[in-house]
């Protein structure tokens, strides 16, 4: 990067360079002073500052390191990671001149090695990148700023149309500030679904890595009247998995809400559709992964093409919702080369999922523990 920022400031540089970072307080912060996202990002606002300092840029570079933080009293009092279940920045824009990366990845070691996460790249469009780009340049305004020493600051307060076959909706989520696009974009389309599939030319396919939906997308989905098969973290495939602590319990945790939707499935579907589809729920199992993608897919009923995809940050549950900030990307094409992509892409990360029954959760190994169940109301709406 700082390379980069070095080229930005030669003669023959057409363009300057602007450099965003937007992280998540909480998050970004956590660890040791050696062993942080402020520490690996303290030597990018060092570099900045000497350059520019010495007029080595002058105007053709432009850095900005910000850490957002929740909105909340309570965080404040929480200690280290457990204040993290108030709300966090969980937005994931990858952004890249006019290109950018449709994901709910973060950056870590791990996405570039062995965790399952979804990548759309869209190329050349601008009235997308613009408003992302001012997306985050809002939340940076509001946000803690890095500087070279490594501290954070107190935030200062400081397109032509053209015709496709393709188009990207951004939907933003921040429910503690009122602000639900995406929830009141997916719900309008989770009430359509009925009349979208009954025609029985199309089929679902739903994705999350923290399987928690809500009460309302939980009934659409199992009213639907066509085929519909979800995928969700195996307990191994569970960033969880073997961790120490309270957060041990948590894949046992999500076991009964699948079971809590197997339950649920059973009362609201119809035994046609059962019998024509025993295995709606499905656990990503790849030996060696963990699972984080998520999103939605409808596609053709031969598993050709897929029209419309959600993908995004956006895990479908409560914590979604009620508490984190998010954006969520409706992808909707008429074009059959990249509905046959986006097909071959969800196609690859449901092969990997084993059928998941009843007798499956109610093994001994899957049950949760008794105050683990009791305590699941409240837990529902911090995950």
């Amino acid at each position: 990067m700082v390379s980069a920022l070095d080229a930005a400031g030669s003669p023959t540089r057409q363009r300057p360079l602007r450099v965003r970072v937007l992280l998540d307080a909480a998050r970004g912060t956590r660890g040791s002073p050696l062993n942080s996202s402020t520490a690996m990002l303290r030597p990018l606002c060092a570099a900045a500052e000497r350059r520019c300092h010495g007029n080595v840029w002058s105007n053709r570079a432009d850095v900005r390191v910000s850490f957002y933080r929740c909105p909340s009293l309570l965080a404040a009092l929480l200690p280290e990671r457990i204040n993290e279940v108030v709300g966090l920045q969980h937005m994931k824009i990858y952004l890249f001149d006019d290109s950018v990366i449709l994901s709910g990845a973060n950056l870590s070691r791990d996405y570039f090695t062995d965790r399952q996460d979804r990548y759309l790249l869209i190329r050349d469009a601008p009235r997308l990148c613009d408003f992302l780009e001012k997306l985050v340049d809002c939340v940076s305004d509001a946000s803690e700023q890095l500087s070279s020493d490594g501290c954070l600051s107190q935030p200062a307060r400081p397109p032509g149309h053209g015709e496709s076959d393709s188009t990207v909706y951004a939907m933003v989520q921040m429910g503690p500030m009122g602000v639900c696009d995406d929830a009141y974009a997916t719900q309008r389309l989770l009430h359509q679904l009925p009349q979208l599939l009954q025609t029985g030319q199309h089929q679902l396919h739903l994705a999350s890595g923290y399987f928690n939906l809500t009460d309302d997308f939980t009934e659409a989905l199992l009213t639907a009247p066509q085929q519909l098969r979800v995928l969700c973290a195996s307990p191994a495939a569970n960033s969880f998995y073997k961790s120490t602590g309270p957060s041990y319990f948590i894949p046992a945790a999500y076991s009964q809400l699948e079971r809590q939707f197997l339950a649920a499935a059973a009362k609201l579907r119809r035994p046609a559709a059962e019998a024509a589809q025993p295995s709606l729920l499905a656990e990503y199992a790849r030996p060696g992964w963990t699972f984080h993608a998520k999103g939605l897919w409808l596609g053709d009923r031969a598993g050709q093409r897929v029209g419309l995809t959600l993908v995004g940050s956006s895990n479908f549950g409560y914590r979604t919702r009620l508490r984190d900030l998010e954006v969520q990307f409706g992808l909707a094409t008429d074009c059959d080369r990249l509905a046959a992509r986006l097909a071959e892409e969800r196609d690859g990360l449901f092969q990997h999922g084993q059928p998941v029954s009843m007798a499956t959760l109610n093994a001994a190994d899957r049950r949760a523990p008794a105050w683990l169940r009791l305590a699941m109301p409240a837990f529902k709406t911090y995950c």
